[in-house]
């Protein structure tokens, strides 16, 4: 009897350890970060912070408070989540929801816009930055599917708000360029660049303060001087962001510049004779291959398109001065030919004295400290072809613009599409997978405890 009794005592001590210890575990488990004990599933990497995100917390000088203006019960999944991603991430970001109802004046300290429930409220310092829950859920404009930008304006915000220093980026004037899109210079000033004009012939240096110089679809060439403070601009470590057109005038001058970096322009305009790399009907409408480069990265990881209407090929010189460094950003297929002259154009077909190509439409090349981004379609940053890409031909605009101005927290980051394949399992897998958790496995837990209670009482 009193061993009979022992051996139970000894069941139930070891019963409670066994317990404790999963409890322990447990509560260890929930302490850990989220990115240690979440696994993303999404195909999308909803949940998933990229590398520039990353990097930018990294760096992070002081605590970043991050607000969401939610009821309690009424937080979105998705938010909440991705806000667990920060907090895992950096021990500087702060999170906290705050009911509207309970505190209905809190927002109103830091904007004047109407509040929508699961808005956010980021600080820094003194200094804050309202995120309307309509611009982290928005809206395909191809497919009108819903897409989460959640990352992209929390990342967009803390890096604008723990800048030290303005980002001050010159628009090159006076040859006939053509104006940014409204609704692209407003991205640009979200990503914390301060858009100025500069008219060469009116100062005697590019100056000083500048980030980069964005020269946008010139109409005329550069003067000699222009030219020449301009190479002066690249003598001394500076960065273009160079955009051009389809013009029948050649622009020695501007060649000249280029051609420093060992790249010319095939004048011209690209057909695409790979149906898979241009869109429906329109041949000079290219969906362009997209290499692998820094400025690609957020594209080629969300998998989305550009659409680049009516360009031009960029070619190599065949020899490079010492220390020049070229690489392509876009190209077309192996199918594609260059049209020299549209008004001699009889088809969209390929015809004789067409070039064949590949051609190369965006480019980078550095020599010295200086660097040149070269992209062959103004028509590409147009509020139209924008949306037709679901906004990535602005991502891909501010991507080269950041690449030039040396600003690594500068990468645009692209929504993420909701509408990706769900981890699925079929009701008789669930059915089966609840009983074996449920019944099988208790059921064998208590027999091996029965036998070995029996084997005990045997001894």
């Amino acid at each position: 009897m009193k061993k009979t009794v022992k051996s139970g005592s000894y069941s139930i001590i070891a019963s409670v350890i066994v317990i404790a210890i999963a409890v322990i575990v447990v509560a260890i488990f929930e302490l850990l970060p989220a990115n240690y004990t979440k696994l993303d599933t999404t195909n999308t990497g909803m949940f998933t912070l990229s590398q520039q995100t990353k990097d930018l917390l990294a760096d992070l000088e002081e605590n970043v408070d991050i607000k969401l203006i939610a009821t309690p019960g009424g937080e979105d999944e998705y938010i909440t989540k991705l806000l667990d991603c920060y907090k895992a991430e950096s021990s500087r970001i702060k999170v906290e929801t705050v009911d509207p109802v309970m505190h209905p004046t809190f927002a109103s300290q830091y904007t004047n816009e109407q509040i929508t429930s699961n808005s956010l409220i980021i600080l820094y310092g003194d200094k804050s930055r309202y995120i309307s829950w309509e611009k982290i859920y928005t809206r395909d404009y191809t497919t009108g599917a819903s897409v989460f930008n959640g990352e992209g304006e929390i990342t967009g915000a803390i890096s604008l708000l723990s800048s030290n220093s303005e980002c001050v980026v010159y628009t090159l004037q006076g040859h006939g360029e053509s104006m940014l899109d409204p609704n692209l210079q407003e991205q640009i000033a979200n990503q914390g660049y301060t858009l100025k004009d500069l008219n060469l012939n009116t100062v005697e240096t590019v100056p000083e303060d500048a980030a980069a110089l964005i020269i946008y679809s010139p109409g005329t060439d550069l003067t000699d001087e222009e030219f020449a403070k301009l190479a002066n601009f690249a003598y001394n470590k500076g960065d273009v962001f160079l955009v051009t057109d389809y013009i029948k005038k050649d622009l020695p001058n501007l060649s000249k510049y280029t051609e420093l970096f060992g790249l010319k322009q095939a004048t011209g305009v690209i057909f695409e004779g790979n149906p898979n790399y241009c869109l429906s009907n329109y041949r000079h409408y290219l969906l362009p291959q997209i290499m692998e480069h820094e400025i690609t990265i957020p594209l080629l990881v969300a998998g989305y398109d550009l659409v680049m209407p009516i360009t031009q090929g960029i070619m190599q010189k065949a020899s490079l001065e010492e220390g020049v460094q070229v690489n392509e950003v876009l190209s077309t297929s192996d199918k594609a030919y260059l049209k020299p002259d549209l008004d001699k154009m009889q088809s969209m077909e390929k015809e004789d004295g067409d070039k064949d190509g590949p051609f190369s439409i965006a480019a980078t090349a550095e020599i010295g400290g200086a660097s040149l981004v070269w992209v062959t379609s103004s028509y590409a940053f147009n509020a139209e072809y924008n949306e037709m890409s679901s906004g990535a031909n602005f991502n891909f605009f501010i991507n080269c613009l950041s690449w030039a101005a040396d600003n690594e927290t500068g990468i645009n980051l692209l929504p993420k599409r909701l509408t990706g394949d769900k981890l699925k399992i079929p009701s008789t897998v669930a059915t089966l997978l609840t009983i074996t958790f449920i019944a099988v496995i208790p059921i064998i837990f208590i027999i091996i405890g029965i036998i070995v209670l029996v084997r005990r009482r045997r001894k």
